[in-house]
């Protein structure tokens, strides 16, 4: 009888080693896929870096109407020109300025290029002549998507 036990212990043995092993497995995969999980989960939960380039946003009601006491910003001739390149443009137009990076970018400019000209200066001789163009004005519709780049005033 001693055989057989012994034949009956070996396997059980043997099969609680490889058990084991496939537990050791099982376990280090789990492991190194709760760390692809964590690397992922820290990477795409970052919180964006503040970009200051971007003009300030002005609070609005909940009506979307500006506070008539809001804070109006104010801008020199000499803050508008360091922003004289495409990925970086302001013009001021009739005292107010415009920061209209966002539109160059979107490419919807009828103009094209004839845009980038007046970047970091006093546009309104550009904008009301158009030069480049026709020489005629801007369209009132032109005039109508101004406020949507308005970022303060012009001031001396």
């Amino acid at each position: 009888m001693e055989d057989q036990s012994s034949q009956n212990h070996q396997p059980v043995s043997e099969s609680n080693s490889s058990d084991k092993k496939i537990s050791a497995k099982k376990i280090a995969g789990f492991v190194v896929a709760l760390i692809v999980v964590i690397i992922m989960i820290s990477f795409f939960s970052k919180a964006p870096e503040s970009d200051t380039s971007q003009p300030l946003e002005l609070p609005k009601n909940t009506d979307g109407a500006v506070d008539s006491e809001e804070i109006v910003l104010e801008y020199t001739l000499g803050d508008v020109a360091e922003h004289s390149t495409p990925e970086d443009c302001w013009f001021s137009i009739e005292g107010v300025v415009y920061d209209v990076t966002g539109y160059i970018e979107s490419g919807k400019h009828g103009g094209g290029d004839a845009i980038l000209v007046g970047c970091g200066l006093d546009a309104t001789e550009l904008f009301n002549t158009r030069p480049m163009g026709n020489g005629t004005p801007h369209s009132e519709k032109a005039r109508s998507f101004l406020p949507n780049f308005d970022i303060g005033n012009l001031v001396q």
